[in-house]
Order: C-alpha cells, then structure tokens, then sequence
C-alpha cells in the first residue's frame, strides 16, 4: 500500500518548505498543511464511525486524507490569528476553539498514521523544560545547577544566587521596539541575582543556571538512532565583527543565537558515545524519534545538558557548514518505513544539497504566502 508523507508546519516557516523541495528533488510528492490558517484557507475534519477514524485536510486547491501508512512531521503548530477578521471576545473564543480542536486533530493523527514525527502529545510534554531536565538527569546526562522559579526570595536566597547566574525563558517572548519595525527578544542572560530588582519575577516563571563559561557548545540532531552533531565556536578574529566594531560582548552576549552571523564558526562534531547512548535514553524516556539537544562545554571537556526541543531547527547549520548534509538524512528519515525498522542513517545519500533546493523553497513560501494573503483578504472584504 502507497503511503505519503504529510508535513504539518506554519505558512511561510523555511524548514517545512525545505524539507518538501527535497523530498520533491527526490521525486516524492509530500502534502504541507498549514495550521495557523485555519478558517482562513485550510479546514479540517476528524469523523469517528464504526471503529474507523477518517482525518481530512484540506488547503487552498488541496485536499487529502490522513491514511495508516502516512509519515507525518509535525514541524511546527502555530495557532491561527483572528483579530484582524473578529471581534475581539469572537477572536478570542474562537481563537480557543481553534487550540482546542487542532490538539485533538494531531493527537488523532499520531494515532492514525504508522509513523508520526514526533506523536504530538510526547512532544508537547517533552517541551516542558522542567519535565525534560528530571529526565535528562534520570539518564545520566550532565546537567547544570538549576532552579525554576517566580519567587524572588527563593532566589536571592539559593544557593545559585552567589555564583555567575544565567537566566532563561520558558518560552520565546518578544517586545517591540522603540525603532521602527524592530523587536526585541528574550535570550539566554547573565544575570546578578543578588544585586538586580526581582520585583515582578512573580510573573514569569523562569529558568535559572549556573554560567559556565563555554569552550564550545553542541547542537546535536537525533533522527531515531542516527545523530549529527555541530560544534559551535565564537570566532574571535576582529574581521569577522566589522571595521573595528565588535558586535557582541565577549563577557556577556554569550547567547550565539544573537551573534554575527560572521561571529560563528559551525563545524562538524562527533559527539562522544557514551554521550549518543544517553541521548537515546532521552528520546527513548520522551517518546520521541526526532529532536535538536544542545550542550554547552567547558573547559575541562565536560559535556553539560542544555535542552532538547521536539521541532528544532536545524537547517542554518549546513547553510553555514555544507558538509554537515542535514537535509538529505532529514529526507532518508521522512522517506524510511516504519516496516523497515528504526533508521539508523546506514543507506545511500539522496545527493540532496540545502544550497541546491533553498532557491524552489524560497518561490515557494513566497507563492503561499500570496495565495493565502488573497484569501484572507476576501474574507476581510465579505465580512
């Protein structure tokens, strides 16, 4: 029996697409569902009858059933917006029903298809940082001093607070910014806990860690029992920040995601076996198949546990290191059966180049960004 491979991500994120130019270089045809236009160019329907569950998708000029030999990714699930087409309360509540319906919708495909990338409840709750920290600790992988807290007391009072203290999020929060079309976000953080005002912590709960001091950090992608694994380095040639103008701080924006891209140095890394086999205890113990782990290394070698994030990306590291050949295991992965055991990344290369497919996958998001800004905007001019 055929069998397809459906990608469920939002309109417009550049993984989803690459990943469908790729599969398509290959000669596959996968099916892109994009769940952040719900109601406004895409439906879905779950029918339960007779012991038979039938999951629908449809999208603009697109439909397809969900069948039991499908893979289906689940990259990203951003929730759809309607305040520029309801009423505020209206796009509020249904804004809810939405949330509500979509969770089911992907835990009743999980159930249904033969292959989900990840089950989308394992995901949800591998994404619970504190749950996933217990866990990685469970398995034997090295994790940092950590406290998770909105009690200012606690935390000025722990032992944490009289070391160099990092803070971090729980999710991604952004502001806007004075400067016009500008934002500000939140990234990890040196914090001094003893000497900075917590007032208002109580508000948001938050990660604190001891600050390490990083010989390197580590982004490793586990595909069931194959990882590739990328190290991190800043790159400390005064060329690499401008015309004698440093970017960051050495001191403190030790967050690489805010770094030059000129200020990273990406290459590959073989992560340590005892490591690998503690990685796949993690993903074992979370019930998933399919994640980004990172760590952060001292300078001693030890090897600290960072996070793992059930979605994350990946894809910056070939277009910075084109021998890391991330997405043509990404499409052997999407591509293996579950019939053929757990893939362990043993078979030929598809010859799959990031540089090859990222222009199609370019034209691409921006032709479904146009199809559905159409229908969105029919849809403001009939209400």
């Amino acid at each position: 029996m055929s069998s397809n491979i459906i990608i469920i991500t939002s309109l417009g994120e550049p993984h989803g697409a690459c990943f469908r130019e790729g599969l398509k270089f290959i000669g596959k045809e996968p099916h892109i569902w994009y769940p952040d236009v719900l109601g406004i160019g895409s439906t879905a329907s779950v029918h339960l009858h007779d012991d038979v569950n039938e999951i629908l998708l449809t999208g603009i000029n697109v439909q397809f059933s969900i069948e039991r030999n499908d893979t289906v990714l689940f990259k990203r699930f951003d929730g759809p917006n309607y305040w520029q087409l309801l009423e505020n309360t209206d796009a509020r509540n249904c804004a809810t029903a939405a949330y509500n319906f979509t969770e089911g919708l992907f835990e009743a495909i999980s159930l249904k298809c033969s292959r989900p990338v990840n089950p989308y409840f394992n995901s949800v709750k591998a994404k619970r940082k504190v749950f996933q920290h217990l866990v990685a600790q469970k398995c034997g992988l090295l994790t940092l001093d950590t406290i998770t807290s909105n009690d200012s007391y606690y935390l000025k009072n722990a032992s944490l607070s009289s070391k160099p203290t990092v803070m971090k999020g729980l999710n991604t929060a952004n502001w806007k910014s004075e400067k016009e079309n500008h934002t500000k976000a939140l990234t990890s953080t040196r914090i001094d806990l003893l000497n900075t005002d917590l007032s208002g912590i109580q508000f948001f709960p938050a990660i604190y860690q001891t600050f390490i001091k990083a010989k390197f950090e580590i982004r490793s992608i586990v595909f069931d029992r194959k990882i590739i694994s990328a190290k991190i380095k800043r790159n400390h040639d005064p060329k690499s920040h401008g015309k004698g103008k440093y970017f960051w701080d050495p001191d403190n924006d030790f967050d690489w995601r805010v770094w030059s891209k000129k200020a990273v140095n990406i290459e590959p890394y073989s992560l340590p076996s005892k490591i690998e086999h503690k990685v796949f205890k993690l993903m074992d113990s979370l019930g998933l198949t399919f994640g980004a782990v990172d760590f952060i290394v001292d300078h001693k070698e030890n090897i600290h546990f960072l996070e793992v994030n059930s979605s994350g990306n990946f894809l910056f590291l070939e277009e910075a290191c084109d021998d890391l050949n991330l997405l043509d295991v990404m499409c052997q992965f999407l591509c293996h059966s579950k019939s053929d055991g757990v893939f362990t990344g043993s078979g030929q290369s598809f010859g799959i180049k990031l540089s090859d497919v990222k222009p199609s996958a370019d034209k691409f998001m921006a032709f479904e960004r146009q199809k559905y800004s159409k229908y969105k905007d029919n849809l403001t001019n009939t209400n």
